[in-house]
């Protein structure tokens, strides 16, 4: 499957070094930041395609090296999309890079937003803040759905918002994937691509 565009799109270093994208990130941190402030929370999300697990000050941490070949997967992958689905929204960052990646890509966010475990940062503060700058800044090209992932997934599938699925990330919960996969089986496109998060993790990569 060709690129959409693809003469047109930068790759992912490009990307990430790029003005419009970094403009992007100060504002999507800030917002980030300014939520968990008011809550009275250091400033750290969980990990994701941009930054360290838990990382206080992420807003002024390097890029996770770890990370940059999920980095680059993502951007190729929503090259080649339309219709994007992520479980797991946390921050945002994976979401930001897909829709600079891809001018012509939707996402759908799920995240159910809740503390389920003390020890996790406060994704019930920063998952909203997140997806409420995501939906200013990118209108009609994001949308997030509260809901545990097989529900919202279900419900991508019942309604299709922008169309047949093409690109799915699964990065939530661990013991469940074949059962979101399922949800979301009768959405997808002919050809669709599939990228998990933990993959390490025993239960993912069974």
């Amino acid at each position: 499957m060709e690129d959409i565009g693809a003469a047109h799109m930068p790759d992912c270093e490009e990307i990430l070094a790029s003005g419009p994208f970094l403009d992007d990130l100060r504002s999507l941190n800030a917002a980030i930041v300014a939520a968990l402030e008011a809550a009275g929370e250091p400033a750290a999300i969980n990990g994701n395609v941009l930054y360290a697990n838990k990382v206080e000050d992420f807003d002024s941490a390097a890029f996770s090296p770890v990370m940059a070949a999920k980095r680059r997967a993502l951007a190729v992958m929503a090259r080649r999309s339309r219709s994007f689905v992520e479980v797991g929204v946390a921050g945002g960052h994976a979401v930001l890079l897909a829709l600079h990646a891809n001018p012509e890509l939707r996402v759908i966010g799920i995240d159910l937003a809740e503390r389920l475990r003390p020890f996790w940062p406060p994704v019930e503060v920063f998952v909203p803040a997140a997806a409420a700058w995501l939906e200013a800044r990118f209108p009609g090209r994001f949308r997030l759905i509260r809901a545990e992932a097989v529900a919202g997934l279900q419900e991508v599938a019942r309604s299709q918002p922008f169309g047949p699925v093409d690109m799915v990330h699964l990065d939530g919960g661990k013991t469940g994937r074949m059962e979101e996969l399922a949800a979301i089986w009768p959405a997808l496109a002919p050809r669709a691509w599939l990228l998990q998060g933990d993959y390490a993790h025993g239960q993912v990569r069974e």
